[in-house]
C-alpha cells in the first residue's frame, strides 16, 4: 500500500476540487517534479470527499481537462461505475458490492 497526498484547488466560486491525473505525462504538464501515485477512482473520490472537495478536476493542465461534480464524486466513492446503455449512460454497482 501507499499513502496518497492530495492537492486541492479553490475555484472562483470558492469550492474546493481535488486534482487527479490520467497519466504521468498529464501530471508532469502541471508539475514537472510531481511524483505519481496510482490510485483507483473510488479511492480518489473518497479522498476528495474526506478533504471536503466538491469536485475532482482531471488533467488540470490538459490537454483535455474535465470536472467531475459532487454527485458523480459521491457515486464513485460509493463504488458505482458509469456504464453505457443503448439510450445513454447510467451509474451501476455490482450486486453485493
Amino acid at each position: 500500500t501507499s499513502d496518497m497526498a492530495t492537492v486541492l484547488m479553490a475555484g472562483r466560486d470558492g469550492r474546493l476540487a481535488l486534482l487527479a491525473f490520467t497519466s504521468s505525462e498529464a501530471l508532469r504538464r502541471w508539475n514537472p517534479e510531481g511524483r505519481p501515485v496510482p490510485a483507483e477512482m473510488q479511492r480518489v473520490a473518497a479522498a476528495a470527499l474526506q478533504d471536503k472537495a466538491s469536485a475532482i478536476v482531471v488533467d488540470v493542465a490538459g490537454p483535455i481537462t474535465f470536472v467531475l461534480e459532487e454527485e458523480d464524486v459521491r457515486a464513485l466513492a460509493e463504488g458505482f461505475t458509469l456504464v453505457e446503455l443503448a439510450g445513454g449512460v447510467a451509474w451501476a454497482k455490482e450486486r453485493g458490492a
